[in-house]
């Protein structure tokens, strides 16, 4: 399959383009090249400044949790279950989840807050 991508007449016409793209001639590193995926109707820095809005603080997005993992298909019950066996905590870099070490113990999950 490989083979039949590489060799295509396309690759070429798909070359100009990505190099036209990106003003610039293409480097070996261009093989990673997304320029092609759908993108959303928010950038990045909007979708940060509408999530900091709508969660302040670890508080606010703890008490949302249940309602979130609702959305996602869990059941009320499930999903209360799931928020009253996880703590938030505000992380200052990206943040992480780790499950708990016990069953005693309530996993963590950590979050960017600012």
């Amino acid at each position: 399959m490989l083979e039949q991508v590489v060799s295509s007449p396309l690759v070429i016409e798909t070359a100009k383009l990505i190099s036209a793209r990106l003003g610039r001639p293409l480097e070996p590193f261009d093989i990673w090249y997304n320029g092609f995926r759908e993108r959303g109707t928010y950038s990045e820095a909007q979708l940060d400044e509408i999530v900091s809005k709508r969660y302040p603080n670890a508080e606010a997005y703890k008490k949302e949790m249940p309602n979130l993992l609702i959305k996602l298909g869990f059941t009320k019950e499930r999903a209360e279950y799931l928020a009253n066996n996880i703590v938030v905590d505000a992380a200052r870099g990206s943040g992480h989840a780790m499950g708990a070490a016990m069953r005693s113990e309530k996993a963590h999950l950590r979050t960017r807050i600012e």
